[in-house]
């Protein structure tokens, strides 16, 4: 998964390994995000994959705008399992 300018960061949500990658995109304060499972599996539960991506990835907006708080531009599903945001920090 390749978004250039950004470097992978991890988190586990309910023990699966979720790869985020957070990149500035537009103007001042702005991000472009991709969040997907870190594995490879079959029989996915498209829902919970898309719940535990968007848990990593408001984790990582909220990490990137400390203490600013975040609105989220735009956001939707790539391919039923990574998620993608763009967003900007407050203030």
């Amino acid at each position: 998964m390749a978004l250039p300018g950004s470097s992978a960061q991890y988190l586990n949500v309910e023990g699966k390994r979720i790869q985020v990658r957070v990149t500035p995109f537009g103007g001042p304060g702005e991000y472009r995000l991709i969040a997907a499972r870190d594995a490879i599996g079959w029989n996915l539960d498209d829902e919970n994959e898309r719940r535990r991506a968007e848990y990593a990835a408001n984790y990582y907006m909220k990490q990137t705008c400390v203490q600013r708080g975040y609105q989220v531009l735009e956001a939707g599903m790539l391919d039923t399992i990574n998620y993608f945001a763009r967003f900007k920090c407050n203030g």
